[in-house]
């Protein structure tokens, strides 16, 4: 796996090695992933505390600034629970930005979203790719995703891959 200019053996990397790429790719899993038991900023805050050297009054105002660039505003005490699911989606959003990732991992990003909040949800991503250039990998089984904004597809059954190439060539493959 390369990501940037770093290859290593994805079977079995060493730690520091595997720590190195984890930093540089952020993730957004389906069901959010976040820790239910510490408020949304806190949330945000845990990536920076990790993995830099920023301080904890530095680490709440960047993960303040964060959440509102994913379009959340809330106070520190928001906890995870108090979220409708649109911005349940938003708080793992932040918090992969928070270390500047070269690639963004999106797994079902709008799955349970209605159509208007999966919309600006997409729109929220399109913006940030834009404004950071980082790279985006949706894994996804919502056509919208699959031939939208995309470069390339690989269309994957039973664990292989059975269709590759840009929008066009993948529609008219068998």
């Amino acid at each position: 796996v390369t990501v940037g200019q770093d290859t290593f053996d994805a079977s079995a990397p060493p730690d520091d090695e595997l720590r190195r790429i984890r930093v540089r790719v952020g993730a957004v899993f389906e069901e959010s992933a976040l820790l239910q038991r510490i408020s949304v900023v806190e949330n945000v805050e845990l990536p920076l505390l990790e993995h830099t050297s920023e301080r904890p009054q530095q680490a709440r105002e960047r993960a303040r600034e964060l959440l509102s660039e994913v379009g959340l505003r809330v106070d520190n005490e928001t906890m995870p629970d108090g979220l409708t699911g649109a911005e349940g989606r938003r708080v793992p959003l932040a918090g992969a930005l928070a270390l500047r990732p070269i690639v963004l991992v999106l797994d079902e990003p709008t799955a349970g979203l209605d159509a208007p909040a999966a919309h600006e949800f997409d729109a929220t991503v399109a913006a940030l790719q834009q404004r950071y250039g980082f790279g985006v990998l949706i894994l996804t089984r919502e056509a919208r995703h699959a031939f939208g904004r995309v470069d390339e597809v690989d269309v994957i059954v039973d664990g292989h891959i059975v269709a590759r190439g840009d929008r066009e060539r993948v529609l008219e493959s068998e």
